[in-house]
């Protein structure tokens, strides 16, 4: 009999299915396991005589532990008595057996309840991953209009934090109500994300959390989005100043956001110490006309031998 506590006993069976499908290569397996074990003799109740084997029949049964049981039922009802949907109690559930690369969804309402067990299952995966020694898994996590909000920001910064995101390259998290509080708890899982290469947080009000989350970012980096994030001249000169810490940044997109001409001309000015960098986007972003300014910043940049196409204002 097998028994699997807190999950589907037909996902722990499956390999002994496969093996035990072939009865005599099954008994040989179990035969050459015994002869391995030292002193395995031992354990024979009349000495002399050999270790016989007789059928064993598979039953699966399903045996949730009591903590588990409570624990789930505490989880599915969250704040405000809003309850998990099916669809992520059985993700939270599978994750850890399905071991995705990418995790993609689109203007699907997810909210913070689902969002943090969608993050729960990310740790269990994690945990049973590292019991078993096996490699990170998790590539990309595209979360795209879903209103996960700040509670749903700082789940994945947990389960970042946790050893989740060793494997990310690829964050996006457009259009889910991320405010200054999930950005800043997002910059204190980012650090545990060693190879990620693009964080996309547009149409988010991230903010005075925007700093906090500059300081989670690595020299990776190669694209970041924070188009209409409510950055104002502070989060602009923020982001000058962390440029040197980006060597492989490429793409900057900040259009639409509140700024003056202070916070343009040091992002502008930015761009020198990253020659690289493919694309400046700010267009739509400052709160003053350019039209005197335009002219000299563009001859800042031909001064250091830059393609003034890169500068969009």
């Amino acid at each position: 009999m097998l028994k699997a506590p807190g999950v589907k006993a037909a996902w722990a069976s499956s390999s002994l299915r496969k093996i035990m499908s072939n009865a005599e290569l099954f008994s040989n397996q179990i035969a050459e396991v015994l002869g391995s074990v030292p002193q395995i003799w031992l354990l024979l109740v009349k000495e002399g005589e050999p270790f016989t084997m007789v059928r064993a029949d598979l039953e699966e049964m399903d045996i949730p532990r009591e903590s588990e049981r409570a624990q789930s039922k505490i989880s599915e009802i969250e704040d405000f008595g809003q309850p998990i949907d099916t669809e992520f109690l059985e993700l939270r559930k599978n994750l850890m057996w399905s071991r995705p690369k990418s995790m993609q969804y689109a203007f699907h309402q997810i909210g913070e309840v689902n969002a943090r067990a969608m993050c729960e299952g990310l740790e269990m995966a994690y945990n049973a991953d590292h019991a078993r020694m096996d490699p990170p898994h998790l590539e990309e996590i595209s979360i795209w209009g879903c209103g996960i909000g700040n509670g749903g920001a700082c789940a994945l910064a947990q389960a970042f934090s946790l050893g989740c995101g060793q494997k990310l390259q690829s964050i996006i998290l457009d259009e889910n109500g991320i405010g200054a509080a999930g950005a800043k708890a997002l910059g204190a899982g980012l650090p545990a994300c060693p190879n990620l290469r693009e964080l996309s947080l547009p149409k988010n009000p991230l903010g005075k959390g925007f700093s906090s989350l500059l300081r989670g970012l690595g020299p990776t980096l190669k694209v970041l989005d924070a188009a209409e994030a409510s950055l104002d001249d502070a989060a602009a000169t923020a982001m000058a100043g962390a440029m040197p810490g980006f060597p492989l940044l490429r793409s900057l997109r900040l259009a639409g956001n509140v700024m003056s001409l202070l916070g343009i001309e040091a992002l502008v000015r930015s761009m020198l110490l990253v020659k690289d960098m493919q694309q400046l986007d700010l267009r739509g972003s400052c709160t003053t006309p350019l039209t005197t300014e335009w002219h000299r910043l563009m001859k800042l940049l031909q001064k250091a031998g830059l393609d003034t196409r890169k500068l969009r204002l």
